[in-house]
């Protein structure tokens, strides 16, 4: 197929390109965090997963509870490797 910029303009071209894209892009978001058992979530105190209470959670602190290791980096909303109590209190009441 020669694709140029007249055949991308017309649509066909395009629609094609879309429908290869849109289904690789929507699973890739849709990887990044698998669901969470919400139950035991939501019951989480912070401090008790703050195991060396320093005032955030780390990824080796999350591991310890499945649930929210599987949260860990979409709830990690600044992106610093750690959540913060304001962090930890979104993820688990908004599940």
């Amino acid at each position: 197929m020669n694709l140029n910029l007249h055949t991308f303009r017309s649509g066909s071209a395009r629609t094609v390109l879309m429908g290869i894209l849109l289904p690789l892009f929507s699973g890739a978001a849709m990887a990044a965090d698998p669901p969470a058992d919400t139950s035991k979530l939501k019951s989480l105190e912070f401090s008790a997963v703050d195991s060396n209470r320093d005032g955030s959670i780390d990824s080796k602190e999350a591991a310890a509870v499945p649930e929210l290791a599987k949260i860990f980096k979409t709830s990690d909303k600044d992106g610093n490797g750690k959540l913060s109590a304001s962090e930890f209190l979104s993820a688990t009441q908004s599940y």
